[in-house]
């Protein structure tokens, strides 16, 4: 697998640029979800960064023009992982020719694999989820979770670590990740256990923007 991957990342700099410029956007491509992708590496593009999804790419400063992945998949790599290895490990693996990766997390999809593959290989990840309601103040009956941090156009969960998480208590406190968009705990795990993650939740589209931004900024 390390020949496999050096080999697409010799082609990626080639093609796209350095890894330390290239970001992963991965998430489901359902009908629903499949703009959103679009919609983020077309953001990651505009900031003179390469975004590359499980389809294909843009280059930076050009998000006008989609290639297809094919032209940073070596054929003899793609003939490996059909006849040779199991799909997953592809996906497993795709992230080792980023510096960080952003996900979709609003449907439960192969991007888990993906997700693992980051938190494996130490790829700083960035989750998010798109829902009407993400916070609930000081509401008496079910107020924020102590680690929900709301700011004016989204929230983030700040737990320094998944033990902190109160998922498990009886008196569970409101958590966009869980009553809003449902993510299953070991995937939060998989974001809360590292300092370089980061788990937003927004209301509409346009309002990961700024998160995203800062993400690609952040060292």
């Amino acid at each position: 697998m390390d020949i496999v991957v050096k080999f697409m990342d010799t082609l990626a700099t080639v093609k796209v640029g350095p890894k330390d410029n290239r970001y992963g956007v991965f998430g489901p491509y359902t009908d629903k979800e499949k703009p959103v992708i679009d919609y983020i590496l077309k953001l990651v593009a505009s900031q003179g960064r390469a975004a590359i999804t499980g389809e294909g790419y843009y280059l930076p400063d050009d998000p006008v023009t989609f290639h297809k992945i094919e032209e940073i998949r070596p054929e003899e790599a793609w003939t490996f992982f059909e006849k040779l290895l199991p799909m997953y490990q592809y996906l497993l693996h795709l992230p080792r020719i980023t510096k960080k990766s952003i996900f979709d997390m609003n449907e439960e999809r192969a991007q888990a694999v993906e997700l693992i593959g980051c938190h494996n290989y130490g790829v700083p990840a960035l989750g998010f989820i798109i829902h009407p309601e993400i916070s609930r103040g000081r509401d008496k009956t079910n107020p924020d979770c102590e680690y929900l941090v709301v700011n004016k156009t989204y929230a983030e969960c700040v737990a320094p670590a998944s033990t902190y998480c109160p998922y498990h208590k009886p008196a569970r406190p409101f958590c966009p990740f869980y009553n809003s968009v449902d993510i299953p705990y070991t995937y939060k795990q998989l974001f809360l256990d590292s300092e370089t993650n980061r788990l937003i939740a927004v209301r509409k589209l346009e309002d990961l923007e700024e998160p995203v931004i800062e993400f690609l900024k952040e060292e």
